[in-house]
């Protein structure tokens, strides 16, 4: 190959480079610029960092999200504005991780925020809700042999009938904590009051 043609080639592959560089700034949501950081892939296309934080916490993976599917769950979230600022909390369970529970309308959020409004919540129905579990999970604590001992955390997963979100798995305790704790009972109880509360109402809707 000459000079001349190695010159050429260099061309087109910096321009076919070029192109592909200038195709991935822009957002294929927004058409804006995605910028160098902070942007997600999608599985046909890229997304900026401003849409990417619109999006639910709990969405499924996101790289294997369409630019329509994405477009639909960003239509949701916008909609999801109004179900929040009508949203009125009349119960709560947990502390760290709190389950908000606005018991006229049957409906509920999650929300680790103390101002839970303003992250814009997904607002659930209780009759979204397919099943509901729950999990103690156990792990082994201590610096030295001689102060080994056993440690728990709480979890609550949700199994939904949700546009791109098929479960959302939570862990009700910040810190874990060990049986004879005062704490393990109070968790074990919230753990309890929640899947008691939605078995009840998986059980209407299947009605």
């Amino acid at each position: 190959m000459t000079r001349s043609h190695r010159r050429a080639c260099r061309c087109v592959f910096q321009g076919v480079n070029e192109m592909e560089l200038l195709g991935n700034r822009i957002c294929s949501i927004c058409r804006g610029n995605t910028g160098l950081f902070g942007n997600r892939k999608l599985y046909d296309g890229r997304m900026c960092k401003s849409c990417a934080k619109k999006t639910s916490p709990h969405i499924k993976d996101i790289r294997k999200t369409t630019i329509s599917d994405m477009k639909a769950h960003l239509a949701y979230r916008e909609a999801n504005k109004t179900e929040v600022a009508g949203f009125n909390a009349s119960r709560t369970i947990g502390t760290s991780t709190r389950l908000l529970i606005d018991e006229d309308t049957s409906k509920f959020v999650i929300s680790t925020a103390v101002d839970w409004r303003s992250e814009n919540p997904d607002v659930i129905s209780f009759s979204q809700v397919r099943r509901c579990t729950t999990m103690i999970k156990r792990k082994l604590s201590g610096a030295t042999p001689s102060t080994y001992h056993y440690e728990y955390d709480f979890y609550v997963t949700f199994y939904l009938d949700l546009l791109h979100i098929d479960a959302i798995e939570i862990k009700l305790n910040l810190f874990s904590v060990p049986l004879s704790s005062k704490s393990y009972a109070e968790y074990e109880r919230m753990q309890n009051d929640i899947r008691d509360l939605f078995q009840k109402a998986v059980a209407i809707t299947e009605q």
